[in-house]
């Protein structure tokens, strides 16, 4: 399932929070971080100003998104793609 994700979403969204968060597979048909084939905990975070970015992490280390939103893998914004639908606008605001 992708998120859909507008400009007026980040401006609006309070800086420094999870605008999003799910799960997904770690594979070339989810994000291909360590091809454990393991499921990844993910958040779509904002940053301080209007930017984004995701961090990943797995699911095995028990961890709550938040801390997933502290010390998880940064993913690549082509990555970003699988779960985020966004305008080239909004792909350009992508901290990586």
């Amino acid at each position: 399932m992708k998120h859909k994700l507008t400009m007026e979403m980040l401006e609006n969204a309070e800086p420094n929070s999870v605008l999003f968060q799910g799960e997904i597979e770690d594979s070339p048909n989810g994000f291909y971080i360590n091809g454990t084939k393991k499921m990844l905990k993910y958040v779509v975070c904002r940053g301080g100003v209007p930017d984004w970015c995701i961090y990943a992490e797995d699911c095995y280390r028990d961890m709550s998104f938040e801390e997933v939103k502290r010390v998880g893998h940064k993913v690549l914004k082509e990555t970003a793609k699988v779960v985020i639908e966004a305008d080239k606008e909004v792909f350009g605001w992508y901290r990586e």
